[in-house]
């Protein structure tokens, strides 16, 4: 069995092109003749995983396995054997690439209580803010309780604060000599609270950047943990920015939990990794651009139920939401 022979099962029926190239509409994106496959190609490693394809439109490529982990959920061992193909040691190396991080501590007691008292102070700043507060609704679409539920605050000036006081060993500059200390720099603070009421983490949103980086974390914070608005929904949708997943959340959050990455780099720790494998649908609606398209079809896809789900118009939920696509109407299109 090879690529030809899903295809068809799909209710494709590609042209012969030239040689071993057959052209066909991609089963993901639609299209005429983007979708090229190869049915009797090997991979670079010289083994026959059933043909090899590729979309000129959406991007997608791979093998036939790849094609039936991505279309119809299966693990790796499962298409092997629907293409009646020897798994051979493939198997643990495809395997890998769902393994999750490992569990991570949490911040010290001293920096969760310093974080729950600054996040206090920036949230009664940010109600002060009409224009941080115009911003997030007229901009980012939050209203007023998504706002408040999410604990989201505003610094107005930057801030350095003694790295002892929040309980983290001293550190020294490289390049000062000096003792470091925690810099918040003015902007939106876009905290990350566990199930507990914790505080986790605090991002900082900079409002005046410069050639500097947009988002800063606050030293001690978790980096690596995903924000997790995911109750008994059985679909998820998983997103690069926070404020992407808060409208999400907000706009359609009793059809689908929400996953905010904050970078399309991190993936799920071992408590979250066990509830995506149990999910229904995992819509992966990381940016539309090279970071989020190489995380999605490099990770994610192997959950079962993925669904590639970018935004159609703009980068990502919110650049989607400004253009006049109701989000709602997107989530339900998706699932």
């Amino acid at each position: 069995m090879s690529i030809l022979n899903l295809l068809a099962a799909d209710g494709i029926t590609p042209i012969h092109a030239s040689r071993g190239e057959w052209h066909s509409p991609c089963p993901e994106c639609g299209g005429v003749d983007r979708f090229s496959c190869w049915p009797e190609k090997v991979n670079s490693n010289g083994r026959f995983m059933g043909g090899r394809f590729v979309c000129r439109g959406c991007g997608i490529y791979g093998d036939a396995v790849a094609y039936l982990m991505k279309r119809r959920a299966m693990t790796f061992v499962q298409a092997v054997k629907q293409l009646g193909l020897d798994a051979g040691p493939m198997a643990d190396q495809t395997g890998n690439r769902t393994r999750p991080e490992p569990p991570r501590a949490a911040p010290p007691t001293a920096w969760q209580e310093k974080g729950k008292s600054f996040m206090s102070y920036c949230a009664e700043q940010l109600k002060r803010n009409t224009r941080a507060m115009t911003w997030l609704q007229a901009e980012r679409g939050l209203n007023p309780e998504t706002i408040r539920a999410a604990g989201l605050g505003w610094n107005s000036r930057d801030l350095y604060q003694d790295r002892a006081e929040w309980g983290l060993p001293p550190e020294i500059s490289s390049r000062t000599g000096k003792a470091k200390r925690i810099w918040f720099p003015k902007g939106l603070i876009i905290p990350l609270i566990d199930s507990v009421g914790n505080i986790t983490r605090l991002r900082i949103r900079r409002s005046e950047p410069g050639d500097g980086d947009r988002y800063i974390l606050a030293s001690g914070s978790d980096g690596k943990r995903a924000m997790c608005l995911w109750t008994d929904q059985r679909a998820v949708a998983v997103f690069e920015s926070e404020l992407d997943g808060l409208l999400v959340k907000q706009e359609a959050g009793e059809l689908i939990g929400v996953i905010g990455l904050g970078s399309a780099a991190i993936k799920p720790d071992s408590e979250l990794h066990g509830r995506l494998m149990n999910s229904e649908k995992v819509l992966c609606c990381l940016d539309s651009d090279n970071p989020g398209s190489k995380a999605a079809w490099g990770h994610w896809r192997n959950y079962p139920g993925f669904k590639r789900w970018p935004a159609i118009k703009g980068k990502d939920a919110t650049e989607q939401w400004r253009a006049g696509i109701p989000v709602r109407e997107w989530i339900e299109a998706g699932l």
